[in-house]
């Protein structure tokens, strides 16, 4: 059965692949052979590693390890700890990857063994991701291999790490007789990976057009293999060598690729952990499109599109799965057909990540089967309502339809969207104004690293680093000039592009950390901050930020604040008192706060308002934003903050998840998290795809919502929320209501403070505008 599973991961079926290692270690189990347990069960979580799902197979990782040492099995756990350490490196988390390498190589005491020669290897990687080094481990590693007699796996090991370090003519001696040796020819994984570090040090060293060759044979023969993520690695590192065009039609190809994997996954919310990690696809696509002096009409079109078909891949799968009706211009038996199949893969894949072996396998197929009939549904719908059956199909928008959107739902003066994409070491952005929907680039030299130093840097400011040496308290309200904004400063002028401006609203599309980042209070070079211009609006995406305007929007009457304090919360009145904030707005409030916030009584008043103002502790589920929210009163009792350890009968009882919002046929128009930073969103992955309260609820449906970057200061913030919400009931735009209160602040004299960002820039507005 593993066997049949490795052969399901040669042809890129990955989820069957993994149901047949999780059967093969169930039956290892029952028949009490631990080894073959072992075996079965590492080979589940390399699946996932295969699959794209670095952080799904760390869990698993995990999992085996604690059963190894539950089992006291000795002969596994040096094994264990290493592919651990490995997981852990994989998505960064490189102190725990040191630990459980220096725990394995112990374990194996001075004993020249495979083993330690794996542990080796890994700390040479961490060092290497810390400080640029790991060259002294790589050669012990080596060494130890060599010792023990597997001279095979300790030059194919070897080859993968000389790349990055200081590779000598011996090195490539080594590759070279490597790849002739009768034991490379036969194992794939070997020659690829020798294939890769020989490529790489001719480029570097020697003849860059024998390393083309070299790539062209590896692509071929992983094609002939069936091996989809070896093909486009390799295609990726090919494409670097190449003229421009031949580059392109390389990459585009390996796009291709790529796509036709993720619309086969039978999970689609799990696209966007696949794609993230194969973004250097779009960004090298990006680059060699826009990145030189006059990139044409055409290559910017494609490259616009590319930008937003990289972002947020498992977000549009969750809005392809809510439910919701069709258009009334869809056939009836169409929407009927439609409504079922949907409902049905709900149902499938509500409890898809606890299914095992036989079981798994039989939900898969019954997927794959829903969204073949699904496909055709959406073929047939498209003439009646394209943009629906776009939605369903979680196609992102192209250029075309945002140029159609912008023109359909602008304010008056127009508004122009300024969206990103965000690499290594530069940042394209995209302007596109409602005036004439011909989109512009500015490519700003800044990368990830930079930005996401920034956004760390922010939060100790404002939030403080109480446990840093020396410690660093809160920001003083009063006195917040005392802190630094230079780094924030500083990355202005060069991220924001000169012709902003122009229109009275911008509506900034971040990506990767730079949804973290207040990009309203960027200065431009003259000083003045991007909102002082123009009011300022977010989007996770454009495909998003289409779905939330596709529905119109009706003047706001009538708000709902559900308040509760968690039970170790000292002040409870700092959470339990936002009515008033709603009341002194001029807003009729209906409260529940305290021990009324209860769910089913937050659940029975959704549906009668138009905001929804929540503040209370949060809950994150690890796999599905739909099941994390926001946790209410228990039977009248507060509830605890440590929501980790939430039972599954008490999360039902007390969270108000995303999913229980999707159910309501009216979405709310703006839900508001007041809590300490609502808006901060973790990342899961190397792409685009951020886990948070703000995201879960508009993948639920929410037209809007206004979060906190960090902690606020409860007196500004809710003065700051006050005079938004008086102006939105007044008649006002959401957007300009929030605008002016911002603005207010940036010209109040007689309380300086608050010209700070810290006071006016937390609150961010994603989605909806209006």
């Amino acid at each position: 059965m593993s066997l049949r599973g490795l052969l399901h991961e040669d042809n890129g079926r990955y989820e069957y692949g993994a149901a047949d290692h999780q059967s093969a270690g169930a039956e290892a189990a029952r028949q009490g052979d631990q080894h073959r347990e072992f075996v079965s069960w590492t080979n589940y979580a390399a699946s996932l590693a295969k699959a794209g799902r670095p952080h799904a197979a760390l869990r698993v990782f995990r999992q085996i390890h604690q059963r190894v040492r539950d089992q006291d099995d000795q002969g596994h756990l040096s094994a264990a700890l290493n592919n651990l350490g490995q997981a852990c490196l994989e998505v960064g988390e490189l102190q725990e990857a040191a630990r459980r390498y220096a725990e394995a190589l112990e374990l194996q005491g001075r004993a020249m063994t495979t083993s330690a020669m794996t542990s080796l290897f890994g700390l040479g990687d961490v060092a290497r991701e810390r400080a640029g080094g790991g060259s002294v481990f790589y050669r012990m590693a080596f060494a130890t291999g060599m010792a023990a007699g597997d001279q095979v796996s300790a030059v194919a090991v070897y080859a993968t790490r000389v790349v990055g370090e200081q590779a000598s003519p011996e090195d490539e001696r080594l590759l070279r007789d490597m790849l002739a040796a009768p034991g490379a020819a036969q194992r794939w994984v070997v020659r690829l990976q020798v294939s890769l570090a020989l490529a790489a040090y001719l480029e570097r060293h020697g003849d860059p057009a024998e390393a083309v060759e070299l790539l062209r044979g590896v692509v071929a023969e992983a094609d002939r293999r069936g091996a989809f993520i070896d093909g486009v690695r390799a295609r990726v590192r090919l494409a670097r060598l190449l003229p421009r065009d031949e580059a392109l039609l390389v990459l585009r190809t390996a796009r291709a690729s790529l796509l036709n994997h993720l619309t086969r996954s039978p999970d689609q919310r799990r696209s966007g952990e696949i794609a993230a990690e194969f973004i250097d696809v779009h960004e090298q696509l990006i680059d060699l499109l826009v990145g030189h002096a006059a990139p044409s009409r055409e290559d910017v079109a494609e490259a616009f599109d590319l930008h937003e078909e990289a972002r947020a891949r498992s977000f549009l799968a969750g809005l392809a799965d809510l439910p919701g009706l069709a258009p009334a211009s869809v056939p009836a038996d169409l929407a009927r057909r439609e409504a079922e199949l949907l409902a049905e893969r709900r149902d499938l894949r509500r409890d898809l990540p606890a299914l095992q072996g036989g079981a798994l396998r039989t939900r898969l197929a019954r997927l794959d089967a829903v969204a073949e009939q699904l496909a055709a549904v959406h073929r047939a719908m498209t003439p009646f309502a394209p943009e629906h059956a776009r939605m369903r199909q979680s196609l992102p928008v192209t250029l075309a339809e945002v140029r159609e959107l912008l023109a359909r739902h602008a304010p008056e003066g127009g508004v122009t969207v300024v969206s990103y994409f965000c690499g290594r070491k530069t940042t394209t952005c995209f302007t596109l104004s409602s005036a004439d929907g011909e989109p512009r680039v500015h490519r700003a030299p800044v990368g990830e690293a930079e930005f996401t130093a920034v956004v760390e840097g922010l939060a100790r400011t404002f939030n403080g680093a109480p446990r840093a040496f020396p410690p660093l308290g809160p920001i003083h309200p009063r006195r917040p000039h005392r802190r630094s904004l230079r780094d924030l400063d500083a990355l202005g002028p060069r991220l924001l592009p000169a012709d902003l401006g122009g229109t009275p609203l911008l509506c900034v599309v971040p990506h990767g950390p730079l949804h973290l980042l207040p990009v309203h209070a960027l200065p431009d070079a003259t000083g003045v901050r991007l909102v002082e211009r123009s009011a300022v609006v977010h989007a996770p995406s454009l495909s998003l930020l289409a779905h939330a305007l596709s529905r119109p929007p009706h003047r706001p009457r009538r708000a709902l604040v559900a308040a509760v304090a968690a039970r170790e919360d000292t002040r409870p009145e700092v959470f339990e008192d936002d009515a008033r904030i709603l009341r002194e707005a001029g807003w009729a409030v209906t409260d529940l706060s305290g021990a009324a916030a209860t769910k089913p009584a937050v659940l029975a008043e959704l549906a009668r308002h138009d905001l929804v103002h929540l503040t209370c502790h949060g809950y994150l589920h690890p796999h599905d934003h739909l099941e994390s929210g926001l946790v209410l009163a228990d039977d009248g009792d507060r509830p605890s903050k440590f929501t980790d350890d939430l039972g599954l009968r008490q999360r039902r009882r007390a969270v108000l998840r995303a999913a229980d919002v999707a159910q309501h046929r009216e979405p709310v128009r703006l839900v508001t998290l007041r809590a300490c930073a609502s808006g901060r969103l973790a990342p899961e992955h190397a792409g685009d795809e951020f886990s948070g309260l703000s995201r879960a609820l508009l993948g639920a449906g929410a037209a809007a919502t206004l979060t906190a970057l960090w902690n606020v200061d409860q007196h500004s913030s809710g003065e700051l929320l006050r005079e938004t919400y008086r102006g939105w009931q007044s008649g006002l735009p959401l957007w300009r209501a929030l605008w002016l209160a911002q603005r207010a602040f940036l010209t109040d004299e007689t309380r300086p403070w608050l010209a700070h960002p810290y006071h006016w820039a937390p609150l961010v507005l994603t989605g909806d505008w209006r």
